[in-house]
C-alpha cells in the first residue's frame, strides 16, 4: 500500500516546522490554490509556483507530488481568497491539471465534487468549490473536465510505449504558449496548448474576453490532425486531414491537436 504524506495547507510555513519526513511516505502531498489567479502565477500564501514546489520538497525528499486539494471557486467577492466566475473555473482548471502536470505533479485532485450546501446569497466560499451545484446541476467546469478525460481516456494506457514527436509551435512576439505533450498506446498524440492570459478580472469582478491569436504547430513530416476544445465539446471541431501544420485561433481556452499517425 502506496503512503501518501501530510498535504500542506499552508505551504510557506509549514514545511520548517515539520520537516523531512520523506522516509515515512511514497508521496508527497500539497493543497496550492491559485485564488483567483493564472493556475502558475499563484500557489498560495502568495508564493510562486517554484517556491512552493520547493517548499514542498523539504518534507517529501525527491518522492513525487500529488496534489491532493486544489481549484477554484465562485465566490467572486471574496478578498482573502477571491474567486471568479463559472465560465472563468471552467478555463482555469484546464490549464491547472497540465501545468501542475509539467511540474512534476503525478496526480492532482480539484476540490470538491459537490457543493456543501446551498448558498444562493454567496456568504461562504466553501459552499462554491463544487463541480456540481448543490440543486445536482453541473457547472461548466465539470462539463469541460468530463469533455478533457473523454478525449484523452486510454484503456490500455498502462502498455503505451511513447515515443518523440518532433514539434514547435510558433506564436506572435510577446505572447506566452505552454503546452504538453501526451500519447496514447494506439500512438496518437495529444498536444496540449495553453495561452498564459487572464480569463478574468479580479479587480472588476468580470469575465476577460481574449482575442484569438493565431498560433502555429509544426512537425517534421505529415500526419493527421484535428483540434479539440474540450470547453465547448468532446467531438472534433476541425479535421485538418494529412498535414505538416496547422494554424489555430488560441483564445484563453485550452485547446489540444490530435497528431495521428496512419495505420500500415
Amino acid at each position: 500500500m502506496a503512503v501518501v504524506g501530510v498535504s500542506l495547507a499552508n505551504i510557506r510555513n509549514s514545511p520548517e516546522l515539520l520537516g523531512d519526513v520523506s522516509q515515512w511516505m511514497d508521496f508527497g502531498g500539497m493543497h496550492p490554490y491559485a485564488a483567483g489567479q493564472y493556475p502558475s502565477r499563484h500557489w498560495g500564501w502568495g508564493m510562486s509556483m517554484e517556491d512552493a514546489l520547493a517548499r514542498a520538497r523539504c518534507v517529501s525528499g525527491d518522492k513525487p507530488l500529488l496534489v491532493t486539494e486544489c481549484g477554484y471557486h465562485n465566490k467572486e467577492r471574496n478578498p482573502n481568497h477571491p474567486g471568479v466566475s463559472e465560465r472563468a473555473a471552467a478555463i482555469y482548471h484546464l490549464h491547472l491539471f497540465f501545468i501542475y502536470f509539467n511540474q512534476g505533479v503525478e496526480r492532482s485532485y480539484k476540490y470538491e465534487m459537490l457543493d456543501l450546501r446551498e448558498d444562493d446569497a454567496m456568504t461562504d466560499m466553501e459552499c462554491h468549490f463544487g463541480l456540481v451545484r448543490a440543486d445536482g446541476s453541473v457547472k461548466p467546469s465539470f462539463t469541460a473536465i468530463r469533455n478533457l478525460l473523454r478525449v484523452l481516456s486510454d484503456d490500455d494506457g498502462a502498455d503505451c510505449r511513447c515515443r518523440p514527436l518532433d514539434y514547435a509551435v510558433e506564436a506572435p512576439e510577446g505572447v506566452t504558449i505552454r503546452t504538453t505533450l501526451l500519447q496514447k498506446s494506439d500512438g496518437r498524440w495529444f498536444l496540449a496548448l495553453m495561452r498564459e492570459c487572464e480569463a478574468y478580472d479580479l479587480k472588476r469582478l468580470t469575465d476577460v474576453e481574449v482575442e484569438p491569436v493565431d498560433v502555429t504547430v509544426r512537425t517534421a513530416r505529415r500526419f493527421d490532425m484535428r483540434r479539440y476544445v474540450p470547453n465547448e465539446s468532446d467531438e472534433a471541431v476541425a479535421d485538418y486531414g494529412r498535414t505538416d501544420h496547422v494554424t489555430v485561433p488560441l483564445g484563453v481556452e485550452v485547446q489540444l491537436i490530435e497528431v495521428a499517425p496512419r495505420a500500415k
